[in-house]
């Protein structure tokens, strides 16, 4: 700046990447989803195909909710890569593979304390047992319903 090296196009440039999208605008205008109708009244941004239910833990043996997780229903499992997740059917609950996916359905929930549960929601801070330990940084998934086809 002092020494004349001011670069405009340079920081428009930057401006206008993906990292800042929607952010810039919110700070230059008062309403920046009225400039060009660009609020989308569809969906949120935040939706998406999946919804994640739980993280699991670095030892293997529990995971933390992340959204409402019930018994009876398939989980998918998301390992990293070339993680080996072993099939096992036990009193906790099931993994089991269908078309190369691994899946896991919990017939109780189970807390770290040994409390059980019919359902639990992300509010919960206590870690779930699993039927059998799972790779660390592996979490859960669902498939999320669509609503009105869109």
């Amino acid at each position: 700046f002092y020494h004349n090296t001011l670069k405009p196009s340079f920081y428009a440039s930057e401006l206008n990447t993906l990292k800042n999208r929607g952010f810039t605008d919110g700070y230059l205008m008062r309403r920046p989803f009225e400039r060009l109708d660009t609020q989308n009244h569809q969906t949120a941004i935040s939706e998406g195909d999946f919804q994640v239910n739980g993280e699991i833990t670095e030892d293997g043996c529990f995971f933390a909710c992340k959204f409402t997780t019930t018994t009876n229903i398939a989980y998918e499992i998301i390992a990293p890569k070339n993680a080996a997740i072993t099939p096992i059917v036990n009193e906790i609950g099931k993994i089991y593979t269908f078309d190369k996916r691994s899946y896991l359905v919990l017939y109780k929930i189970l807390l770290e304390n040994n409390t059980e549960l019919e359902t639990i929601h992300s509010g919960n801070v206590n870690l779930v047992r699993l039927p059998v330990p799972l790779p660390a940084f592996s979490f859960l998934r669902t498939q999320v319903e669509s609503k009105n086809g869109v």
